[in-house]
């Protein structure tokens, strides 16, 4: 008898599960992600990840960039350093870029995934 992806339990699948507590639609997009090696979609997930748990705590503001806001609230809540900010602010591009289609920007690693997961996960132990 063959199960569906969904019911193994893979070291992936329990990974992820440490990482993604809250949101099962980003954590399910990560495991796809992660199934078909596609940094891009990882990276869509990851921030949504990132975006649920900073909604749970703030309202954000309609009249300023979601991903600012975001950003803001985390490098205060966790005193990220100027280095972290930088960089989140850099995977933010990306992540816009690959969620609009634009042109002319660096595709997302691995690494940006794993950064803005542990940057989620970091932010959810903090605002329980």
């Amino acid at each position: 008898m063959v199960l569906p992806f969904t019911a193994v339990k893979s070291p992936l699948f329990s990974i992820l599960k440490r990482i993604s507590k809250s949101n099962p639609r980003a954590q399910s997009g990560l495991m796809k992600a992660f199934v078909s090696n596609n940094p891009s979609y990882g990276l869509l997930n990851a921030w949504a990840e990132l975006e649920y748990q900073v909604n749970k705590k703030h309202r954000l503001s309609f009249k300023k960039s979601s991903s600012k806001q975001i950003i803001a609230f985390v490098s205060d809540s966790l005193s990220l350093s100027k280095s972290d900010q930088k960089r989140l602010k850099s995977i933010s591009r990306q992540r816009n870029g690959v969620a609009h289609a634009l042109g002319g920007r660096t595709s997302p690693t691995w690494s940006d995934v794993w950064f803005v997961l542990r940057v989620s996960k970091k932010y959810r132990k903090v605002n329980i």
